[in-house]
């Protein structure tokens, strides 16, 4: 739980942040930069002492601007008209060499296009095709080369196989803690689902502005010796506050099912079922380029929206004013209106006597 913290705070705020202040990416700040859904320029005479990564954005670089490592567009875009000392790699993406670019490494295009102008020079080999880049045709192909691509294989399946059990056992790690939340809170769980379900539009809107204000706030507190530690603490009950939307979130998702499947299942049951199987299709959104970061976003501002405006569970929302009313007002009259105060009977007083 604490790795999932870690990794959803950051996260979560640099993207919101990015989507309300988008600006253009400096290229003097890092030796390697990464390009995501944004625009980047590098400049004339700028050199970047790296590798360029463009997933889902816009790249430029102008006329005399140099490149030392590889240039990779992930479901971008890229003009050049600069020099490329590495290779470009091009998938589910588009390429402009201009007059004045230079590559000299080699173009790989497997699933994307490379408009080359007839001024542009490229020093390495134009592949647009994937099983050209292996070369079948050729098969003299010594040990040592053989060798090389088994291990890099090995390495790439040991690698992936061991991403995919880090991912199912954060998953199962979900699923129980949701369990556990139903069986531990099951009243503040109905109630913060209830939030979602009867005042969706103000649990959006809470959570946005939550996550906006929060870490403005935190940076804010952060920046005095005395309330540094109460900035921390905010950031630490963001974190779990996130988590425990996701949770709930899940759990609803798992009522859903049950409904859809006409059973009966333990609440517990459902909060496991439904938890699993959002964080099997928020990883599977991941995987589309410039939008797989949509659901989960959406998904922990609605789970944040909620468990902040019920206090974790502990007050319902919308707040029930007219009962709170009814119940007080009974109280408030007893204590203005006085009691009556019944009156003491009189005692008969004897007739004096008539003198004569």
């Amino acid at each position: 739980m604490k790795k999932i913290n870690k990794f959803l705070l950051p996260v979560f705020v640099i993207m919101f942040v990015a989507l309300a202040f988008p600006t253009a990416v400096q290229a003097k700040s890092l030796p390697d930069q990464i390009v995501f859904g944004e625009s980047y320029t590098l400049d004339s005479n700028e050199t970047l002492d790296g590798n360029l990564i463009v997933m889902g954005g816009v790249a430029t670089l102008e006329e005399s601007s140099v490149v030392t490592g590889d240039v990779a567009v992930l479901g971008g875009v890229l003009d050049a008209n600069g020099t490329i000392l590495g290779n470009l790699v091009v998938i589910s993406g588009t390429a402009t060499l201009g007059d004045h670019a230079l590559v000299e490494g080699k173009i790989l295009a497997p699933s994307g296009f490379v408009n080359i102008s007839e001024q542009a020079e490229v020093y390495g080999t134009i592949t647009e095709d994937f099983l050209d880049y292996f070369n079948f045709n050729n098969l003299n192909v010594n040990s040592s080369s053989l060798k090389a691509f088994q291990n890099n294989s090995w390495s790439f399946g040991v690698s992936l196989l061991v991403n995919l059990l880090r991912f199912l056992a954060q998953t199962l790690v979900l699923a129980a803690l949701s369990m556990m939340m139903i069986l531990i809170m099951p009243k503040p769980a109905e109630t913060i689902t209830k939030a979602i379900i009867d005042q969706p539009w103000p649990v959006i809107g809470f959570g946005l502005l939550t996550i906006l204000a929060l870490p403005i706030a935190a940076l804010i507190l952060a920046i005095t010796l005395i309330l540094a530690p109460v900035s921390l603490l905010a950031l630490v009950a963001f974190a779990l506050s996130i988590l425990l939307g996701w949770l709930v979130v899940g759990y609803e998702i798992g009522n859903r099912m049950q409904v859809m499947f006409k059973a009966n299942w333990h609440p517990a049951v459902s909060a496991g079922l439904g938890t699993l199987v959002l964080s099997l299709l928020a990883k599977g959104a991941n995987l589309i380029p410039c939008i797989g970061w949509i659901l989960p976003f959406f998904v922990a501002v609605v789970g944040l929206g909620a468990v902040i405006l019920t206090i974790w569970g502990t007050k319902p929302y919308p707040r029930q004013i007219g009962e709170t009313q009814a119940a007080i007002e009974p109280e408030v009259i007893k204590a203005v209106v006085p009691k009556k105060v019944a009156a003491k009977p009189r005692k008969p007083t004897k007739a004096k006597p008539k003198q004569s």
